[in-house]
């Protein structure tokens, strides 16, 4: 019977801080550097940091005892995420063997091109929502604009047969993804008997 067995490694480092003044004023920052065996060796490495900020406006003076508005918080975040997800060893060159070949000889012939330079495919994503609250939390919610842009997608890509090799993986292209979510819950009825509705 024929077999195979692959393995890789990854890595990861990452730092971390976050800051909280008086329960109203929030931010965090955060920074990653993955490294992964299925990259070639001029980027193993990734690295992606990313920042979010809050502000509760209902700690403040001016909306704190607000008998409608019971919550409001304004929140923006800027982040760059890393995906690693192809098959092992695409990056390395690979050969096959014919044995028993033409005049019983053994032949080597290479069946996959090297590409030191295949890397991390990287999104960048931003957003800026609103969360509410109001009437105690009887109705909450949020409404949020997101832009999301993924660059060197990981593709495996169809190789002209003029160059001996069927295809590779390697980092083609870009795409984005952008619109507004909205969503809303309600507490029709509380205590014993509950009932609410959930809305986006």
């Amino acid at each position: 019977p024929t077999w195979s067995q692959t393995e890789f490694a990854f890595a990861s480092f990452f730092a971390r801080a976050n800051y909280n003044y008086k329960g109203k004023y929030l931010a965090e920052a955060l920074i990653r550097a993955d490294g992964s065996s299925r990259f070639g060796e001029n980027y193993k490495y990734g690295y992606f940091p990313a920042v979010s900020v809050g502000w509760i406006l209902t700690e403040e003076d001016f909306l704190k005892n607000n008998k409608t508005i019971s919550f409001l918080k304004l929140k923006t975040s800027l982040g760059v995420n890393g995906n690693s997800n192809i098959p092992d060893y695409q990056w390395n060159s690979q050969f096959s063997v014919v044995n028993n070949g033409y005049n019983n000889q053994t032949y080597i012939y290479p069946v996959r091109r090297e590409n030191p330079n295949l890397r991390w495919e990287t999104s960048t994503t931003y957003d800026a929502a609103v969360e509410y609250g109001l009437f105690s939390d009887r109705i909450t919610g949020e409404i949020a604009y997101y832009y999301k842009k993924t660059n060197d997608m990981l593709l495996n890509v169809t190789l002209q047969k003029s160059t001996g090799f069927s295809n590779w993986w390697d980092n083609v292209g870009s795409v984005f993804n952008t619109g507004v979510e909205f969503a809303i819950k309600s507490r029709n009825l509380i205590g014993q008997f509950t009932w609410t509705t959930d809305f986006n």
